[in-house]
């Protein structure tokens, strides 16, 4: 009988602990808890307007020197907007393009920036690829930004 009680009580802590944990998690970071657990498009509108525009002053102020004025590329810098950016960038995921910017650049001090800036600066890259706006920012979570595909050419409607 006591085992029964224990082993009830134990499961009881744990749901709680579970339960409020999330709850205090989405308080916190509401956009961090992702809509859908299944593969999106960049189409789908990933980002907010407003989060694409705080990406172009950090891309203006941490990124261009290196990257161009119009993310045209410099020297050895890549083009991030254009075909060149779309053509090696096609098929991966934002969650792929976020972690090589944050553990990558900037390239003197890979990793200083704190992840809202990087995660504002990946939506103005988005932005600057002609990919539309939603309602929602960039997550913080990598894990549904790793469910973002980066599809150089809009997807066809899922019938």
């Amino acid at each position: 009988m006591r085992t029964r009680i224990a082993v009830a009580i134990a499961m009881a802590v744990i749901a709680l602990s579970f339960h409020y944990g999330v709850r205090a998690q989405t308080q916190d970071h509401p956009q961090s808890v992702p809509a859908a657990a299944e593969p999106r498009s960049v189409w789908d509108g990933v980002y907010t307007a407003e989060q694409a525009r705080r990406g172009g002053d950090i891309y203006y102020t941490q990124c261009s020197t290196c990257h161009g004025e119009k993310l045209e590329g410099v020297d050895d810098a890549p083009s991030l907007a254009g075909k060149e950016f779309l053509d090696g960038w096609d098929g991966r995921t934002v969650g792929a393009l976020f972690e090589k910017m944050r553990t990558k650049m900037p390239r003197d001090n890979p990793g200083r920036l704190d992840r809202q800036t990087y995660l504002d600066a990946t939506a103005y890259i988005l932005s600057a690829n002609q990919f539309p706006a939603g309602q929602t920012e960039l997550p913080q979570d990598l894990a549904p930004l790793k469910l973002m595909r980066i599809d150089a050419v809009k997807p066809e409607p899922k019938k």
